[in-house]
């Protein structure tokens, strides 16, 4: 039997519409940044604080990062606020934010 899928929306996308925690958020973007930066979780964890240039993530990196962030909840990254995306804690406090005014 399929399952129902919203007009038009992906799997990942009406996923991305259900309520999450900020736990759940974090734990997802580790998952996202360490895929696709090649850095292990526990290395991003331990320096959350530094910047992503620090970690040894590119500017390359960093849009593959964003646009998955932006696929996977559902979100637009404004322009203006990707200059202030320096660390870890930086994502998580804008996607959790975006994420909450997106209802």
């Amino acid at each position: 039997m399929k399952k129902k899928t919203i007009k038009g929306k992906s799997k990942k996308q009406q996923k991305a519409k259900t309520v999450l925690s900020e736990e759940q958020i974090r734990q997802q973007l580790l998952e996202i940044i360490s895929n696709l930066g090649k850095i292990s979780k526990e290395i991003i964890e331990k320096s959350n604080k530094e910047n992503f240039s620090q970690l040894g993530l590119d500017s390359f990196a960093l849009v593959e990062i964003v646009f998955s962030i932006e696929n996977t909840f559902d979100i637009d990254i404004p322009q203006d606020s990707l200059t202030s995306l320096r660390t870890f804690d930086d994502v998580l406090h804008l996607v959790t934010d975006l994420v909450k005014k997106r209802g």
